[in-house]
């Protein structure tokens, strides 16, 4: 059986893990995609990591910023982004995601501005990971952080 990466998509109305072939119209488990994969010699679809270990990697990037933005960056990650969002894919990652995690979790305890530079981080991280090539389009520029 031979798959092509275009024709798999994930399927929303199934269960995790599962890709849904359109040009067979059933159901392929991941696991299995890439064990046919292996065995045709193709290469993997790159994974695509979760936010919490992509955003520890895009504050390692930020060396070369001042000490205090970069302390500013950090808090906002480490107390804010990853405990909320953290496990999330990253090409998983919606603007709602984003909107309802301010409302639940950071508005509640932190100033508009705060919430405000907490979403300005969390957009500009993303802008890399398009930069990169992670994701396409960057779902916090749909999110209004702190303007209501």
């Amino acid at each position: 059986m031979v798959f092509n990466y275009s024709s798999l998509t994930r399927d929303a109305d199934r269960r995790r893990g599962f890709l849904h072939c359109s040009g067979k119209g059933q159901l392929v488990s991941e696991a299995t995609v890439t064990q046919l994969h292996r065995r045709e010699g193709r290469r993997e679809p790159p994974a695509t990591p979760i936010l919490a270990d992509f955003l520890d990697e895009w504050l390692w990037s930020k060396q070369g910023l001042r000490p205090s933005t970069h302390a500013a960056y950090e808090i906002h990650v480490r107390r804010f982004l990853v405990p909320g969002l953290g496990r999330i894919n990253l090409q998983e990652l919606t603007h709602r995601d984003i909107s309802a995690f301010y409302r639940a979790s950071v508005a509640p305890k932190v100033s508009v501005a705060t919430l405000r530079r907490i979403h300005a981080t969390l957009r500009a991280a993303l802008s890399s990971a398009v930069r990169e090539g992670l994701i396409v389009r960057n779902p916090a520029l749909r999110t209004c952080g702190g303007s209501g």
